[in-house]
């Protein structure tokens, strides 16, 4: 599959209609990096469980990186009741730890 970007304000590039089975469209893909976003996704911590919910993903991690939305899911995952899955690994389990004080705990 191939995914062709333009800018939202120009025609997009001329294409075979044939071959186009949608449109995709990323401006809200990831949430805002304001103050007031990433207060929020700080203050999730404090949340966490509350009546059976949990938050993982890039708009409960502070600064939206991919790699830690990943980590909020294992953390979350955690909370849950399974196994950190790279426990072997002392430096991963360093970092996930520094992470769970920051966004879970």
């Amino acid at each position: 599959m191939l995914v062709t970007y333009s800018p939202y304000d120009q025609p997009a590039p001329q294409i075979d209609k044939k071959k186009i089975y949608g449109t995709v469209d990323n401006r809200r893909a990831h949430p805002s990096l304001s103050l007031r976003n990433q207060a929020i996704s700080l203050l999730m911590r404090l949340v966490q469980g509350e009546n059976g919910m949990y938050f993982c993903g890039c708009s409960a991690t502070p600064a939206n990186g991919h790699d830690l939305s990943l980590i909020s899911g294992f953390a979350v995952a955690e909370l849950i009741g399974a196994a950190y899955p790279f426990a072997d690994n002392l430096y991963a389990l360093r970092d996930y730890n520094r992470f769970k004080r920051m966004c879970i705990d």
